[in-house]
């Protein structure tokens, strides 16, 4: 599986921003929760942005791929999760969760991980890549 981990600017965009998401190409985000029991099984709810209106059949193969893809590996498990947590990325959020990205030609998809918590260990938050990088570079160019 190919991941960087998140870039700072990044962070914030892996928490709902609904006034921002026309601008950075939201699609939707996902969250999702290992069975307190069963350390092996997670169940996610997915909330789409934007009324749905991102939410293509294009996208909707590729999320399906990405996460066979995390199952079969850092989602396989709740102690797995943590383990990759602790000794692939760094903790980047105030509530000392763990940030990745996965990109693909024309998806980006944010992760906030939370191997700890005692609820939702992940979130992930998906963004037409074109429309998230160029907002990412009017913010920059903003802030000179």
């Amino acid at each position: 599986m190919e991941y960087r981990r998140l870039k700072g600017v990044e962070c914030p965009y892996t928490y709902s921003r609904n006034e921002e998401d026309a601008e950075t190409g939201c699609v939707g985000h996902m969250r999702g929760e290992f069975n307190g029991t069963n350390v092996y099984s997670f169940w996610t709810t997915w909330f789409p942005h934007q009324q749905n209106r991102l939410c293509v059949p294009k996208f909707e193969l590729e999320m399906g791929r990405i996460m066979r893809m995390l199952r079969g590996n850092i989602l396989e498990s709740l102690p797995l999760l943590k383990e990759f947590c602790e000794t692939s990325l760094e903790r980047n959020f105030r509530d000392a969760g763990y940030g990745m990205c996965i990109e693909s030609d024309r998806y980006i998809y944010l992760l906030r991980l939370n191997p700890d918590a005692e609820q939702y260990h992940f979130y992930m938050y998906c963004y037409d890549k074109k429309t998230f990088q160029e907002f990412l570079s009017r913010k920059k160019e903003e802030a000179l």
